[in-house]
């Protein structure tokens, strides 16, 4: 059994004005895919490398329904030798 996560300390300032800068962004990048009417793929490959650029993270995955409401993940950046699916799958 999985213990309960510990609750996270609240958020400063730099960190609430940095969360929502980063939701705005967020927020326009799929404003875009919408007007566009990019399926999923489309949106994933325009929204996943600005998250990389703004956090500063090494690698994004995401995994959801597709169009034909199957299982399907989108990744982004190096995840090793793991698949993205796999990573994703290890931390539920």
């Amino acid at each position: 059994m999985r213990q309960p996560a510990a609750i996270a300390p609240e958020p400063d300032e730099s960190e609430l004005r940095f969360l929502r800068a980063l939701n705005q962004r967020v927020d326009d990048l799929l404003e875009q895919c919408l007007r566009g009417r990019e399926n999923l793929a489309q949106c994933f490959r325009r929204l996943l490398p600005e998250l990389i650029r703004l956090t500063g993270a090494s690698a994004v995955a995401i995994t959801t329904r597709n169009e034909d409401l199957e299982e399907e993940t989108w990744a982004h950046g190096s995840f090793g030798a793991i698949a993205p699916s796999k990573a994703l799958a290890d931390h539920r």
